[in-house]
C-alpha cells in the first residue's frame, strides 16, 4: 500500500468516534481475514455505504469538536489493537 494511502487512511482514522474506530477496526480485521494474501481491499471499503456515512458522521463531529484528537484516536486504536490481538 502506498504511504500517501495509509496517510489518509490514517487521518480518516484519527478523526472517528471511538465507537466507530472500533467498527471500522472490525472491519479491517475481517477483511485481512478473508484475504488469502493478508492485504486489505481497499477497493470494497470504498463501496460500502454503511462505512462512508459513518465516516462523513465523524467529520461533522470533528468539526463540531465532538470526537477525539488525533493523538487521542491514535492512542486509542493502539489500545484496541492490543485488545483485539490478545
Amino acid at each position: 500500500m502506498s504511504s500517501i494511502l495509509r496517510q489518509k487512511i490514517n487521518s480518516e482514522l484519527e478523526q472517528l468516534p471511538p465507537k466507530k474506530l472500533a467498527r471500522v477496526f472490525r472491519y479491517i480485521q475481517a477483511i485481512k481475514a478473508a484475504g488469502e494474501d493478508g492485504e486489505i481491499d481497499i477497493l470494497s471499503l470504498s463501496h460500502d455505504e454503511d462505512l462512508i456515512r459513518q465516516v462523513r458522521k465523524s467529520r461533522i463531529e470533528k468539526s463540531q469538536d465532538l470526537g477525539l484528537s488525533g493523538m487521542e484516536g491514535l492512542e486509542y486504536l493502539q489500545q484496541m489493537i492490543t485488545k483485539y490481538e490478545q
